[in-house]
């Protein structure tokens, strides 16, 4: 079912105008709020443009208030600029907070590292100080390290990370609460729920242990049917740990399921016990019947109270000032390829579009 009103915490973007101009859609349904997370590496590189893309839509949208969260750049003209500047030039810019995917394996495998390297270290000690709200990609289901024949249909090469590439599950978990345990007051929101649906012994350790710690639901499938598993232990967890929960959907203005995603996500959280099918899964899954409250506050309370009430204006000037930081820098470097200063440029065209 659609939620009669709900909060987005996460949500991603394809083209500037056109998200823009599907958000009156989103409101019909009963969207209020929407964040917007960029990110800083792509499949075909690193890359921080989409922190100009989603700062268009802030300017631009007038039916929904829209909350960005800004992604840090590694490639061309950036990399000099250490990483704790680069987030406080994008708050200070008007970005709400900060998106970090580098915890995916597919791209932590590209940086060679994770975010407890020593370089985040004065990053994360800055977010940590200012409060500002971090959506953070950690991980992947279960099924990714143990089973390869899951991505026989999969596109995307180098996803099955049981090959010995990559840390196992558990050492990139260590990786994240080696970070938690540095900054335990992080304001920081485990994406897809920490991919923990099939563990809540270890859910419910990760809630004790960090009272920073929110999860957000966006599917994931296999978190559905992980729930499905133990229905009325999770519901158990979702009632105590509301306020730590948030709505999302990982949706995007390109995506042709995306009334369906929301109707996804809201249907696990107000059907009852017994099982139904989705557009979404072969299986069927089971809901956990939240209580109206339980639901409000995961649906649209936990946004205000995690990323405030109103999101930040941009601020002109320190936005003009990034955009002459870039272009004295890439001016500076005359080894730079022909590609290098294309991709600047359009770097800059898209901000002189907010």
């Amino acid at each position: 079912m659609y939620l009669p009103s709900f909060s987005d915490s996460h949500t991603h973007i394809r083209e500037a105008v056109n998200y823009v101009a599907h958000l009156p859609e989103m409101q019909a349904i009963g969207l209020n709020k929407i964040a917007l997370v960029a990110l800083s590496i792509r499949p075909w590189g690193f890359s921080g443009g989409e922190n100009w893309d989603i700062l268009y839509v802030k300017q631009h949208a007038e039916s929904v208030p829209v909350y960005t969260f800004g992604s840090l750049t590694y490639e061309y003209f950036l990399p000099v600029c250490p990483y704790e500047k680069q987030a406080e030039l994008l708050l200070n810019m008007g970005f709400d907070g900060m998106k970090f995917i580098e915890m995916k394996p597919t791209y932590r495998r590209r940086l060679g590292f994770g975010l407890n390297h020593p370089k985040y270290d004065k990053m994360f000690a800055y977010l940590e100080k200012v409060q500002a709200p971090v959506v953070l990609h950690a991980c992947d289901p279960d099924e990714y390290w143990t089973n390869p024949e899951y991505f026989k249909n999969m596109v995307e090469r180098g996803a099955f990370y049981g090959d010995g590439s990559l840390p196992t599950k558990a050492e990139m978990n260590r990786e994240v609460f080696d970070i938690l345990d540095k900054y335990p007051n992080l304001n920081v929101v485990l994406a897809h729920f920490f991919f923990l649906s099939n563990d809540i012994d270890e859910a419910v350790r990760v809630m004790e242990k960090y009272p920073g710690v929110k999860f957000d639901l966006t599917p994931g499938s296999e978190m559905y049917r992980g729930f499905s598993k133990n229905i009325e232990a999770w519901r158990e967890f979702f009632v105590k740990y509301r306020h730590r929960i948030l709505y999302g959907t990982d949706n995007n203005e390109s995506n042709s399921s995306r009334f369906q995603l929301h109707e996804f996500v809201g249907t696990a959280l107000t059907h009852d016990h017994s099982e139904y099918m989705t557009p979404f899964l072969k299986t069927p899954v089971r809901g956990l019947a939240l209580d109206e409250e339980t639901v409000h506050t995961i649906a649209v309370e936990n946004f205000d109270r995690y990323f405030g009430r109103k999101p930040k204006p941009i601020n002109e000037t320190v936005l003009r000032e990034v955009q002459e930081y870039i272009r004295e820098y890439t001016s500076k470097y005359p080894a730079y390829t022909d590609y290098a200063r294309v991709y600047a440029q359009t770097y800059l065209d898209k901000m002189n579009r907010v």
